[in-house]
C-alpha cells in the first residue's frame, strides 16, 4: 500500500533534482491525481523535453515479495482510457519482480517498466542523505492527587441533600472538570490549574505541590457545589531519549531516484500506443 507521505517525498525529490534540469527536463507539475477515473495510478508528471510536452501517469507498486501481473497493467490501461486528462505516457515503478511476458505486454503499449534499485552516491550530490537527531524530551505526569473540601461547607451541602456522606468519582476528562466562584460562574478547569504548576516545574524528578484556594472556589457535584480548601499532588518529570533517524535508504527515495535515473538514460521519451482513447 502506498501512503500519501510516500508520494509527497517522491514528488519533492523529483522537483528538486538538478540532473533533470541540466538534461533539459522542464517540469510543469507533478502531483497526486485528484479526479475520478485517475484511481489506477498514483502520480501525474507533466513535463517538457526538447520542445515536446508529455503528461505521464505513474503507478507505484511496492511488491518486494511478489510480482507485477498483466492484470495490474490492464487495470492501468483502463484507468488511462477513463481519465479526463490528456495523458500520452505511462510508467509502472515497481519493487519485486516482473516476468518477461509482463514486460513485453507493457512494452506493446509503450508503458515503461521501471525497476526500483538502491540509491547511488550520485543521487545524493547536493542533498542531505541521513539526519540523526538525539532528542531528550521531558515528560510530566501527575501523581497522588488529593482534594480537600471545606469542612463547614461540606456539612451544609450534605445536610441539604439529607446525606451523611457522599463519594465523588472523577469519570470525565479533567479538562472538562470546571471550577466555579461563589456566584456559580466558571473560573477555569481543574486541568488548567494543574498545568500552571506543570509549566513552572523544570526539575527532573518528583516535586510535591500544595495549592490553597485563597478565593472561594467550588467543585460541582450531584448534590451541589462544594467549596474547596486545597489540593495536593506530585509532579513527576521524566527524561525520555527519543532518537530520530531519517535515512536516505528509505524506500520512497529508492522509488524517486529510480524514476529520475531511468528517464535520464532514455534516448527518447516514448508515448502511449495502441490505446483507444
Amino acid at each position: 500500500m502506498i501512503e500519501k507521505n510516500f508520494e509527497e517525498i517522491i514528488i519533492r525529490t523529483i522537483l528538486k533534482d538538478e540532473r533533470l534540469l541540466k538534461a533539459g527536463f522542464k517540469t510543469h507539475y507533478i502531483s497526486v491525481p485528484p479526479l475520478l477515473g485517475d484511481s489506477g495510478y498514483d502520480l501525474i508528471w507533466s513535463f517538457e523535453k526538447n520542445g515536446e510536452k508529455y503528461t505521464y501517469a505513474i503507478m507505484l507498486k511496492d511488491h518486494v515479495h511478489s510480482s507485477i501481473s498483466k492484470n495490474q497493467i490492464a487495470h492501468l490501461l483502463g484507468s488511462l482510457s477513463e481519465s479526463k486528462r490528456k495523458l500520452n505516457g505511462a510508467a509502472i515503478v515497481y519493487s519485486g519482480n516482473a516476468s518477461g511476458e509482463v514486460i513485453n505486454f507493457a512494452a506493446s503499449y509503450n508503458i515503461l517498466m521501471i525497476p526500483v534499485t538502491e540509491t547511488l552516491s550520485e543521487d545524493w550530490e547536493g542533498r542531505i542523505k541521513n539526519i540523526n537527531i538525539n532528542m531528550t524530551i521531558a515528560v510530566p505526569s501527575i501523581l497522588d492527587f488529593k482534594i480537600a473540601f471545606n469542612k463547614d461547607d461540606s456539612k451544609n451541602v450534605l445536610k441539604k441533600a439529607n446525606k451523611e456522606n457522599y463519594s465523588i468519582s472523577f469519570t470525565e476528562d479533567p479538562r472538562k472538570i470546571s471550577l466555579f466562584n461563589a456566584d456559580g460562574v466558571v473560573i477555569g478547569t481543574l486541568s488548567e490549574l494543574l498545568n500552571t504548576y506543570v509549566s513552572k516545574t523544570d526539575k527532573i524528578g518528583t516535586t510535591q505541590i500544595s495549592h490553597k484556594f485563597e478565593d472561594p472556589t467550588y467543585l460541582k457535584t450531584e448534590i451541589g457545589n462544594i467549596q474547596l480548601d486545597f489540593i495536593e499532588f506530585k509532579i513527576k518529570i521524566e527524561e525520555i531519549r527519543n532518537p530520530i533517524n531519517i535515512s536516505g535508504e528509505n524506500i520512497e527515495f529508492q522509488f524517486a531516484f529510480s524514476i529520475i535515473r531511468y528517464f535520464l538514460n532514455l534516448n527518447s521519451i516514448p508515448t502511449l500506443k495502441n490505446q483507444n482513447r
